[in-house]
Formats: structure tokens, C-alpha cells, sequence
């Protein structure tokens, strides 16, 4: 009944024109760093590709793939950021939807086993998941609670995720 993206590019042009054909709705969600790369993480995709003919550039021509934005029936950002970057640009099939937790799911745990398997006593925890890459930026996370944590010896920060980019 209906298609949701989270992955654009040749591929998602490829789904979104299938769709098209049928008249199946398709729904496009952006996760971030779309529209607003940061300088480093722009130039870690972008390290290696200097030089060389990209006919990625031919197929994706072929594919519309410039147009997957414009075309889905919407577009969804989880980001602010996006979300502002994707109405400049003019979209107007666009909506803020960000990423959320059901609080209340997760308010019965008993982190207890948690704490005692990784030697965690009262520390306070700053959880971060997601995958250990320079697109989830967490040394920037590290960067900015620097001061904090030295105000606060108990604080750690929790980086939970795959490792996607050793270098980083």
C-alpha cells in the first residue's frame, strides 16, 4: 500500500519510478546529513573519488535521480536542519518528523545487570547509539561535553553502534 525509503540514490529513483507505474505511494525519510554535510564527513565520502570518471553521475542522470526528492509524495526529515535545508531548496512535499522513543516503554527496565556486567556503579551515563562513524559524529559529542565532564568526574559518555569506519 505503500513504500518507504531510507535510502535514495540510483536505487531508490529505481523503486520510486516501479512505484510510480503501480500509483503506490512512496514516502522518503532522510536521516540526515542529505541536504547539510559537515565539512569532515563531506570530505571522508568524497576522499579516494578525486581524478576518476564517475559514471554514477550518467547512470543516475538516466534514473532521475536529482529528482527523487521532488518526486516522492513526501519527504520526510528528522532533522531541523533538513528539514529548513529541504524548504529552501523549494520542496514543498516535505514534513518534520523526528526520531522518537517511547519513554514510557522503556521507563520499567532494570539497568542493574547492565551496570554490574560493564563495572558501572552511580556513574551518570550519556548514552549514544548508533554507528561508530563521522556521519553520527560522535567525537564532536566527546568535544563538547569535554568541560562538562571535568566539572562532573561521575559522568561517562556510553558509545554503543557497529564500527563502520575504523579510521574514525
Amino acid at each position: 500500500d505503500l513504500v518507504h525509503l531510507h535510502n535514495g540514490a540510483r536505487l531508490g529513483s529505481q523503486i520510486l519510478r516501479f512505484c510510480q507505474s503501480r500509483n503506490i505511494p512512496v514516502v522518503y525519510s532522510l536521516h540526515g546529513g542529505h541536504f547539510v554535510v559537515p565539512k569532515a564527513e563531506k570530505a571522508d565520502i568524497t576522499s579516494g573519488a578525486t581524478g576518476l570518471l564517475d559514471w554514477g553521475k550518467v547512470v543516475g542522470w538516466w534514473n532521475k535521480t536529482r529528482e527523487l526528492e521532488q518526486d516522492v509524495d513526501r519527504l520526510l526529515c528528522v532533522g531541523k536542519n533538513e528539514l529548513i535545508a529541504a524548504q529552501e531548496r523549494g520542496l514543498s512535499n516535505v514534513e518534520y518528523l523526528p526520531n522518537g522513543v517511547d519513554e514510557e516503554r522503556f521507563s520499567l527496565g532494570d539497568n542493574s545487570r547492565f551496570r554490574t556486567k560493564f563495572r558501572f556503579n552511580d556513574e551518570k551515563l550519556i548514552l549514544c547509539c548508533g554507528r561508530i562513524d563521522t556521519q553520527k559524529n560522535q567525537v564532536g559529542l566527546i568535544e563538547d561535553f569535554s568541560e562538562e565532564l571535568k566539572k562532573h568526574p561521575d559522568w561517562r559518555i556510553l558509545l554503543v553502534g557497529s564500527t563502520t569506519n575504523e579510521d574514525y
